[in-house]
């Protein structure tokens, strides 16, 4: 469900600024950004 979700959010990202987004191919822009944060203080 929740990849979906990012398919989805591509897909509409995608046709409203007219762009490649969500695919690994020449021409698209980065849409997610994953990293392992480490916060200094506990949440």
């Amino acid at each position: 469900e929740s990849f979906e979700m990012l398919r989805a959010n591509a897909r509409m990202a995608s046709r409203c600024f007219g762009t490649k987004i969500g695919t690994l191919s020449e021409g698209a822009v980065a849409d997610v950004v994953v990293t392992n944060y480490l916060p200094p203080t506990p949440l």
